[in-house]
Order: C-alpha cells, then sequence, then structure tokens
C-alpha cells in the first residue's frame, strides 16, 4: 500500500503579499504628508504652525472613528481580514505603533519650530519658571482674576464617578493621604471651552509669549487643594470611542437621532490617554486602571497635550513675515454681481473655483432666492464651515 503524503501546512499570507494597503495605515502616511510641510523650510513658519496643528486635529478624528472602530472589532473577537490580509488585531498593533512613530514626531517637530520662532519674538512657553519675576507676578494674578474663577475641581471615586469629556485638556492631582493608612487621592480639573488654550504674557522686550492654560494651573494647583499636600499635578487629555453609527430605524427624527448620537459620544470608552511626560509611573498607573486602558494608549507627551490648539495663536496680530502672503480671491469674468443670478444660470452653468475665485456670487445666489417668491426653499450642504 502507498503511504498518503501529508500537505505540507503554508504559512499565512503576510500583508505584504497582498496587492491593497491597509486603509488606516494609508490614512496615517496621508497625515504624515501633511506633517511634512510642518518640517519644510521653504514654508513661512507660523504655517508651519498651522500644518502641525491640522496634523493634531486630524489625528485626533482618526482615533476617535478609525481606531475606535478598530477596538471594537478586536473585543467582538472579529477575526476577519481587510483586503491588505490583516485582522483588526493586526491592524490595531500597526496603527498603534505607527501613531506613536508620528505623535514623536509631532512634538519633535513642535520643539524645533518653538526654537525657530523665539528667534523671531514668538515664544511658546512650556514652564513658568522660565518666565521673569514680574511675567510670574502678572501671570499670578492673571490666573486669580480670570482662571480661578473658571475652575471646577472634581474628586475622583464614590458612587458617581468623574467621567473626564472626550478631547478636553484636564489636570490631574494627586493630593497626600489625608491619614497615614488611606492611599493618595486623586482630583480632576476640567479646563473648559471658556479658558484660553493659551495665555499671552506681557514682555518687556516685546515678544509675543504665550503658555499653555494647564500649565499655569498646575503650577497654582495649591489655591485649588484648600491646604492640602499636593504632590503633583499634570495635564491630561483622553480621547472616547466615536464610531457609533446613528440608529435611524429607532429615531422620531434625524435630529433626535443626533442627540442621541452625541450623548452616546459622552458616554463611549476611552481609547487613548494623553499625559504629560513629567508624570509619575504611579500617577500613570492609577490613570490606565481609571479609565480602563491598556499601555499601548498611553501616550507621554513633553508638551501642550492639545497640538491642535496652537492654531489658535497662529493668527496673533503682526509677524506677517511668518505668514504667506494673503490670497485676495478674485471676481468671476462670467458673473454680474449687480445683476439677479437667475438668468445668468439660465444662460448656461458657472463654475466657481474656489478660494480663487470669489464667493460673492454665491451668497448672491442665495440672496436672491430668499427675495424671489416662486423659491419655496433654500436647501444646502455646508461642509467644515468655519467660526
Amino acid at each position: 500500500m502507498k503511504k498518503t503524503q501529508k500537505k505540507k501546512k503554508t504559512a499565512p499570507a503576510t500583508p505584504d503579499a497582498y496587492e491593497f494597503l491597509n486603509r488606516e495605515l494609508s490614512w496615517l502616511e496621508f497625515n504624515q504628508r501633511v506633517l511634512l510641510e510642518a518640517c519644510n523650510p521653504k514654508v513661512p513658519l507660523l504655517e508651519r504652525l498651522k500644518f502641525l496643528s491640522i496634523t493634531a486635529s486630524n489625528l485626533d478624528e482618526f482615533c476617535m472613528v478609525r481606531v475606535g472602530g478598530l477596538k471594537m472589532l478586536v473585543a467582538a473577537n472579529v477575526r476577519r481580514t481587510d483586503p491588505s490580509g490583516m485582522t483588526p488585531r493586526q491592524q490595531l498593533v500597526a496603527v498603534t505603533r505607527r501613531m506613536r512613530k508620528m505623535v514623536a514626531d509631532q512634538y519633535g517637530q513642535l520643539a524645533l519650530l518653538s526654537g525657530e520662532l523665539a528667534g523671531h519674538g514668538f515664544v511658546i512657553q512650556e514652564s513658568v519658571a522660565a518666565l521673569t519675576g514680574e511675567q510670574r507676578t502678572w501671570l499670578e494674578h492673571e490666573f486669580t482674576d480670570n482662571i480661578f474663577p473658571l475652575l471646577s475641581p472634581v474628586g475622583v471615586g464614590g458612587e458617581h464617578p468623574f467621567r473626564p469629556a472626550g478631547l478636553l485638556p484636564h489636570c490631574v492631582a494627586m493630593l497626600a493621604p489625608a491619614a497615614p493608612d488611606e492611599a493618595p487621592r486623586m482630583v480632576f480639573i476640567p479646563l473648559g471651552p471658556k479658558l484660553p488654550r493659551f495665555i499671552r504674557i506681557p514682555d518687556a522686550e516685546g515678544r509675543a509669549v504665550f503658555i499653555p492654560v494647564e500649565q499655569v494651573v498646575a503650577w497654582q494647583v495649591a489655591a485649588l487643594a484648600e491646604g492640602q499636600p499636593v504632590l503633583e499635578c499634570v495635564p491630561f487629555r483622553v480621547t472616547r470611542n466615536a464610531d457609533i453609527e446613528l440608529r435611524e430605524d429607532l429615531s422620531a427624527d434625524l435630529l433626535e437621532g443626533m442627540r442621541e448620537l452625541l450623548d452616546d459620544r459622552r458616554e463611549t470608552e476611552c481609547i487613548r490617554l494623553e499625559i504629560h511626560s513629567r508624570a509619575s509611573r504611579a500617577l500613570v498607573g492609577a490613570m490606565r486602571q481609571l479609565l480602563g486602558l491598556d499601555q499601548s494608549d498611553v501616550y507621554l507627551v513633553d508638551g501642550p497635550v492639545e497640538l491642535r490648539s496652537l492654531m489658535s495663536i497662529t493668527q496673533t496680530d503682526g509677524f506677517e513675515d511668518l505668514r504667506d502672503e494673503p490670497w485676495e480671491p478674485v471676481p468671476s469674468p462670467d458673473v454680474d454681481i449687480k445683476e439677479s443670478m437667475f438668468p445668468q444660470i439660465a444662460q448656461g452653468d458657472i463654475l466657481l473655483v474656489h478660494p480663487y475665485d470669489s464667493f460673492d456670487p454665491v451668497v448672491k445666489f442665495i440672496s436672491d432666492a430668499a427675495d424671489d417668491p416662486q423659491v419655496l426653499a433654500i436647501k444646502q450642504v455646508l461642509y467644515r464651515t468655519a467660526s
């Protein structure tokens, strides 16, 4: 009798053997391309700071939706591969590794940009200790008058534990135990939207000097502790899973559905913790346990915990030589802005290319429609409108 030979087991195909790129890793490379603009010496310095801010905002959205979705698939033990041949768990590992590299590049670039900007009188100061005595005195009064009244510290623990809001900067203070047999206590200090992300400090040399508000709060935390010894106080920020679909079949209408969706987003699980690198190992461990995070979900950062807020200081008056020349949109030769838009559209299609062509014809078109008694309704799609 002939012996049947056992078929040799072949190793599972690796992602490199497939013809498709992974969607999540591909998106991260797109964001890296934006980050390269922040590194480009041919781009004016404040424009480079804008690009850095954009990459941080992009990464926030990616983490909330894409990473959040992968975590849900991993938690559900889904092992189906994507077109690139990667399982959700493989994707999550690869994405996390790539995100860590990107965050390190972002903060490294911020350090370089801060040094170059300081040479032009635009100073992003990370440490209160680096300020002059006069500046610290001014900052102390600023804290007492305009920051302290807006702060509401929240003790951690109890029947209704405090859940830090997603993407909102906070400070966490570790207080000394009230008794020798007790453990240190944590207090969260939300830095709400009414607070400026950066405080501009008067400077005797006429420079524009900014410091993140979280560093000021950490410096003055004793005023919030009411005499209790503070062991440490550091800034942090959490990201929550936002990959939730709108359940139209369960909603009375779209508006109610959006309300449900936004409420759900406030209550979803944490998927990322960004915390200042000066935090002790004990504090990071306590935060991980409180938020239910793995070590891979923790990002130690050496700078502001929210880089997207850098955009707010790029509009500081002056420093025009550090920006691109402003672009003035030109009137379209196909539109007579003084005449009604309807007859002009009736004569033929009008193509406007923004931001090069002026937006005035669009505004005129809406205005004409609002005045026309034959118009029953005006419906528009608004995409990424400015504030």
